[in-house]
Order: C-alpha cells, then sequence, then structure tokens
C-alpha cells in the first residue's frame, strides 16, 4: 500500500523522507523482514503506536498480524533496536561535541546578551518535562509516580537543549512526587555525573533554567557554571529595571 506524505505524517508524524531515515538505522541491525511483517511495517508500528496510543488489537488488524503478541514483539524488537542504533547516534553527550553546538547551534542574540559575544563559552537550557503515565497496579510506584500539581501520574525527563532548540540530551525520567523536583533532580544528575555531564560542560559555561532550579544554583555554581535564572522579588512589591530585563533574557 503506497501512501502519500501527508498520510505518513498522519501515521506516523514523520515525513516519508523522514521515515526512509529512520528505517535506514534498522537495515543494518539484526531485525529482518518475516512472513507477517516487513523491517518498514514494524518500524509504522512503532510509530502508529507512539503517535496514535491505539491498542494492540487495533494495530494487529490495521498491519494485517495474526495476534497482538506478533505486535507486541514487533515493538519490542523496533524499541531494541532504535535504542541501540538509533540514539547513540542522535542524543546525549556523546553524539555531538561541545565545540559543535557553540559553533553550530548557539543563537547570536544568546551569544550577545550572555556572554559579551565569547565565542568559546557554551550555553545549554535546561528544564524538566512530563510524560504522562497511566496509573500503575504497584501501590509504591504509583505514589512515587503521582503528581500533586498535576494531579495526574507522570514520569519527568530532564532535557538538555542549545539555545536554537536543538536537543543534546534527555536524562532520566525520574519519579514526580514531591521529592522529585527539578532542583533535586539536578543536583542528583550533577553528582552522579549522569551520562558524563561534567566532562562535557566546562568552567563558565552557562546554564539558563527557570525557577524551580533555585535550590540548585549553589551545587551548579560550585561546580564553575555560570547560572541564569529570572529574579526572585523576596518580599518586595516589583522588580528592578535590571532585574526585568535579567529576566527578558532568560525568556528570549
Amino acid at each position: 500500500l503506497s501512501l502519500s506524505d501527508d498520510e505518513y505524517q498522519i501515521l506516523t508524524s514523520l515525513t516519508k523522507v523522514q521515515f526512509e531515515d529512520l528505517a535506514s538505522y534498522l537495515f543494518d541491525s539484526n531485525i529482518r523482514n518475516s512472513s507477517n511483517r516487513s523491517i518498514r511495517n514494524a518500524l509504522a508500528i512503532l510509530l502508529c503506536k507512539l503517535r496514535l496510543g491505539l491498542s494492540l488489537n487495533i494495530l494487529a488488524v490495521l498491519f494485517q498480524l495474526p495476534d497482538k503478541k506478533a505486535v507486541s514483539r514487533s515493538l519490542k524488537t523496533v524499541r531494541t533496536a532504535l535504542m541501540t542504533r538509533f540514539v547513540p547516534s542522535n542524543l546525549g553527550f556523546n553524539h555531538i561535541t561541545r565545540q559543535e553546538i557553540i559553533d553550530q547551534h548557539t543563537s547570536t542574540m544568546a551569544r550577545r546578551l550572555m556572554c559579551d559575544a565569547e565565542s568559546n563559552t557554551a550555553i545549554v537550557v535546561i528544564d524538566g518535562t512530563y510524560i504522562y503515565i497511566q496509573k500503575s497496579r504497584n501501590n509504591e510506584f504509583q505514589r512515587k509516580s503521582f503528581n500533586l500539581y498535576k494531579k495526574r501520574s507522570l514520569l519527568k525527563p530532564m532535557i538538555i537543549v542549545s539555545t536554537t532548540g536543538y536537543v543534546i540530551a534527555c536524562i532520566g525520567p525520574f519519579c514526580s512526587n514531591y521529592s522529585n523536583n527539578d532542583a533535586s533532580i539536578m543536583n542528583n544528575i550533577l553528582h552522579r555525573n549522569t551520562e558524563n555531564i561534567l566532562n562535557w560542560l566546562k568552567k563558565d559555561d552557562i546554564v539558563v533554567v527557570d525557577r524551580g532550579f533555585r535550590d540548585s544554583v549553589h551545587t551548579m555554581e560550585s561546580l564553575g557554571l555560570n547560572v541564569v535564572l529570572p529574579p526572585f522579588l523576596n518580599g518586595r512589591r516589583q522588580f528592578t529595571t535590571t532585574e526585568v530585563n535579567q529576566s527578558k533574557y532568560v525568556t528570549k
């Protein structure tokens, strides 16, 4: 069945060219065409599951597989292959150098506002995001993954991006209970040197964060990093002009 570019995007969120590029990582993996599905079909099953959240039974009907167990096997096989072949080449501190981020993925505005156009300073933006999950039957995990602010069960990956939006790394996910706020997660990452983040960042590099990271500022500064975050009122009625401009630097 031949699909148009728009149909590819509707089903998988990728264009046809992007789909073929992603599939190329699987051709060199251990996945083989089978009597039930091709390599491309296996990838399409995973992308449709991620994009549309369809049940295994529905995916089995759409892709003409015998049962949901065949769908489950395809999902596991493709996910494992992508983690082995695709992820290391496109995500994490080992897939791109610090100098490449400085030269190719740092906006001119950020360089001028935050480091006086200094050409050897890396600027990264760090923030936590959410992945909503179903309620767990495991009572202990349910307590750890239930977020009181969102009133839902979720996990929190920590995303590190450049000022152009290029995704450098994704660390986690972490549980979302009261003991896992952004600051405590950041402290944990730095103390453990997760994914060798401290080998990638250098002294005087700039880390842009929001107010949720205020309790980790001391840790970051003790490691020689320059932290940029919006100011706090601390009981005052309004910010000074300098503080307002500093806050705008972060939001820009």
